[in-house]
């Protein structure tokens, strides 16, 4: 679904296969699930993502105090104006992140709901959060959101198979950006 839009150093190495249409290029690599080599990207900036659900990998691992209060959101400013582009062209944006090494599941100190205020602020729009990055809840938030908002899934360290790189939890995730198309606001 749509094009695959990724940062070269978002990509992890899966084998050694090299690109049939230029052999001299880099290996083919899995880019959030999907196969791709370098002469498929493109970056941000040089796409109109107009009526296009996009799905972003952000730092938003971020320090939280004990009342879960960002104490340094430099991380998340690091992303708005991508997540800001994607808003001005006409987008939609699913965002999903990393908070702390959790152990075992899901747990309220690593839980990215404490971002989701901090970030409405500084994008001046409303962020939904899906209580999960996968499963139903995910999928229906996923497809609900409308052109020009923006939601935050669950922390992807609550589930063992974002570690582990898992393929079949990447295609789960990248399912996201290809429900239909996103609605007009």
């Amino acid at each position: 679904c749509g094009r695959r839009v990724s940062d070269a150093n978002a990509q992890s190495t899966v084998d050694g296969r090299q690109s049939t249409e230029n052999p001299g290029a880099r290996p083919w690599t899995v880019d959030r699930g999907l196969w791709t080599s370098p002469a498929m990207k493109q970056a941000v900036r040089d796409v109109n993502l107009k009526n296009q659900r996009v799905l972003i990998r952000v730092d938003f691992n971020v320090p939280l105090d004990a009342q879960y209060n960002i104490t340094d959101d430099t991380r998340i400013r690091a992303a708005l104006p991508t997540i800001n582009k994607i808003l001005k062209d006409g987008g939609a944006v699913i965002l999903m992140s990393h908070l702390g090494r959790p152990k075992e599941g899901p747990t309220e100190k690593y839980s990215l709901k404490h971002t989701v205020n901090h970030l409405s602020k500084l994008l001046n729009v409303p962020v939904s959060f899906a209580s999960d990055c996968v499963g139903d809840v995910a999928t229906t938030a996923a497809k609900a959101l409308k052109l020009g908002e923006v939601l935050l899934l669950e922390n992807l360290r609550f589930h063992k198979q974002e570690e582990k790189g898992d393929v079949d939890f990447a295609k789960q995730l990248s399912k996201h950006a290809c429900s239909e198309n996103s609605s007009r606001s």
